[in-house]
């Protein structure tokens, strides 16, 4: 997959807000530095709702999917590092934000681009010299880090980013990262990677926090106690297929990546094992032959849409 929306970047202009990307990250985060973030604590809430961070918004979204005239060509480590900024600050505004999920996945380029950087992020790693390390590989593999992070986050109970993503490539990219051969990524890559297939494998409902709450009746069926409000049984049966890409080269997907997903192979297996502790934790899965779409995996603290 080429890399998408390269738009031109125009000046900014005298009343953009103040803010670089890193230092509002940085802001946003308030001193929380974990890895993995599945609710948002009350600083980042509160300075995340001031007008000059929803003014910096355009200016994430330029950094995203724009290349400043030459900047491809003359540093390319230059532009993932600009990209994965601009992916980390979106994970920080989408998380516990249904606003801002439905904001930032409306915008036409942000979510080719966010599967676009994943998706070259693991292509470049199987091309490079397992020997040699090229910082323009490890820069583009921190990108795809980030952009699974944002996928992980706009991908959970929002019916629109949902199918956007499934029909725009989201799968086989992140597939990508934990199928290709050749492919020594980083075990946080892979770890968001795994989430993200995760949580774009789950079925949301329009309960108050997007869970179904499956239960089993009589004779073995399971019924959700809300309405389904996104039906991904057919988003399972494809990530079981991913393996079989010729171009990823892998066994099954993971059976980590999905709760109703076939069991792949032993490595792969042992891979996402090691790779998505993000994906291991807080799984509910309650699959049989037959079922609707029920799987509730691992997601967000989530504010109902």
């Amino acid at each position: 997959m080429l890399l998408c929306c390269l738009l031109a970047i125009a000046p900014l202009a005298s009343g953009d807000p103040p803010w670089e990307t890193q230092d509002l990250i940085e802001y946003l985060r308030a001193g929380d530095d974990r890895l993995l973030r599945p609710e948002a604590r009350t600083p980042t809430l509160r300075r995340r709702a001031e007008a000059s961070v929803h003014s910096h918004v355009p200016v994430a979204v330029r950094e995203l999917c724009g290349v400043p005239p030459g900047l491809l060509a003359r540093n390319a480590s230059l532009l993932f590092a600009t990209r994965t900024r601009a992916a980390q600050l979106m994970s920080l505004l989408v998380l516990e934000s249904p606003p801002n999920r439905q904001r930032l996945g409306a915008e036409p380029c942000v979510i080719p681009a966010l599967i676009s950087l994943v998706d070259t992020g693991w292509r470049a790693a199987a091309a490079a010299d397992p020997h040699v390390v090229f910082a323009t590989t490890q820069n583009s593999l921190l990108a795809a880090e980030a952009a699974a992070e944002a996928i992980w986050l706009l991908a959970f109970n929002h019916a629109a980013n949902h199918r956007a993503l499934v029909e725009k490539g989201a799968l086989a990219a992140l597939g990508g990262m934990l199928t290709a051969k050749f492919v020594k990524a980083p075990a946080r890559s892979t770890m968001w990677a795994a989430a993200a297939l995760q949580n774009l494998a789950a079925s949301y409902c329009d309960g108050p926090d997007g869970r179904c709450g499956w239960r089993r009746e009589e004779g073995g069926a399971l019924r959700a106690e809300h309405e389904v409000t996104v039906d991904a049984a057919f988003v399972r049966l494809r990530i079981a297929r991913l393996g079989s890409r010729p171009d990823s080269g892998g066994g099954a997907a993971a059976r980590s990546t999905s709760a109703c997903s076939s069991p792949g192979t032993a490595a792969m297996r042992r891979r996402a094992a090691s790779a998505s502790m993000v994906s291991r934790s807080r799984t509910s899965r309650a699959c049989a032959p037959g079922s609707p779409a029920h799987s509730q995996l691992h997601r967000p603290s989530a504010v109902a849409q």
